[in-house]
């Protein structure tokens, strides 16, 4: 089992609405394998891409198994961009 000790009043969430807010943004994409990156999959818009890694209950759009299919997945981005 594990416990997560953490202030109430400071997460990725409220970091993540802060940036948001900041100026506006073409394409927002998520990647999260922690439990506290909920926080930040809550606060994005819809059009957002938010994606957990691995199986874990999540509130993200998306899952990729692994760290190296995150990887795959970067790497296809980096080809379009050429």
């Amino acid at each position: 089992m594990r416990y997560f000790i953490k202030n109430s009043g400071v997460n990725k969430g409220k970091a993540t609405g802060n940036w948001l807010r900041s100026k506006e943004w073409d394409f927002i994409i998520a990647i999260g394998d922690d439990q506290t990156d909920e926080d930040i999959f809550k606060v994005l818009p819809k059009t957002a891409y938010t994606l957990k890694v691995g199986l874990m209950q999540t509130i993200a759009r998306y899952n990729l198994l692994s760290v190296q299919d995150v990887r795959t997945l970067l790497d296809e981005f980096n080809h379009l961009k050429k």
